[in-house]
């Protein structure tokens, strides 16, 4: 699969809403997480509240399991919330359903298999024609979601920090170490590995599949041109990953910025046909 890597300013303000050509297009949106707010004893919470009227009875059961995590708690529940609200926005606005009501978009995720843990948004009569897929990220103080149509949409955030020498070498190959100044021209190492996991990352979560069969699984390999809008590079698949590629002939464009002030990277990736 051809993969074209090019930067984009993915943090701007306000959010650059738009990716891709023709008809396999996505949007996206981050937020920063919310603080937490405390309630007395007596009251149910806001957060709790909304989990209940909002997540599906699967997502509900992983919400409450968290009780001695309330930050990731807060980042499970406002993550799909802000994936529902990009799907309320993305159909009122670009595919013109002004009748639709946020409460009948419901984020359900695959339960088994491979790609365990995929949201992905519950059948309705009235987007069934549309071939929508979604996806979620938290990291860095920040939410994001990702919607794309006639498209498999990933999103990642990480926060880009000093790691060690070590750390490419445990989920990068020696190739995809020497691709990294291509791919990522000018930044330095440190914000290099991180954009990198973060691209890997997103790939999978296209995909669905994430790194269910280890890091090697999805391998970035040198391509022998580079492209106007940006370095491209061949990615490789494990042949039990390859059902999951948008066929026949599958094709990839990844986005990536660097918020140089907060020290945060994000990654938009469109896999199609």
């Amino acid at each position: 699969m051809e993969l074209t890597i090019c930067s984009k300013p993915l943090f701007a303000k306000p959010t650059t809403d738009g990716l891709g050509k023709g008809s396999q297009k996505a949007i996206f949106r981050w937020m920063p997480v919310p603080q937490a707010i405390s309630v007395p004893p007596e009251r149910e919470s806001l957060d709790y509240t909304l989990a209940r009227q909002s997540l599906a009875p699967a997502q509900l059961r992983r919400y409450l399991a968290l009780y001695r995590n309330p930050a990731r708690q807060k980042e499970l529940l406002h993550t799909r919330l802000l994936a529902k609200r990009l799907l309320y926005d993305y159909l009122h606005e670009s595919a013109g359903m002004a009748d639709i009501d946020e409460e009948e978009i419901l984020l359900l995720q695959v339960e088994e298999g491979l790609r365990q843990g995929m949201p992905y948004l519950a059948p309705g009569p009235a987007w069934s024609h549309l071939n929508l897929s979604v996806s979620l990220a938290h990291g860095g103080g920040l939410l994001g979601a990702a919607v794309g149509e006639n498209c498999l949409v990933g999103i990642d955030v990480e926060q880009a920090r000093l790691r060690g020498k070590g750390f490419a070498d445990l989920f990068l190959t020696t190739e995809e170490q020497q691709l990294m100044p291509l791919l990522f021209a000018g930044l330095a190492p440190d914000k290099c590995d991180s954009l990198m996991w973060s691209v890997k990352e997103a790939v999978g979560k296209a995909l669905g599949t994430g790194f269910s069969r280890g890091f090697s699984s999805l391998r970035l390999q040198a391509a022998t041109r580079t492209e106007e809008a940006g370095a491209s590079c061949w990615l490789e698949l494990d042949q039990e990953l390859e059902i999951y590629a948008p066929g026949p002939y599958p094709r990839g464009m990844v986005y990536y910025d660097y918020d140089i002030e907060h020290s945060v990277c994000g990654v938009v990736c469109l896999l199609f046909s």
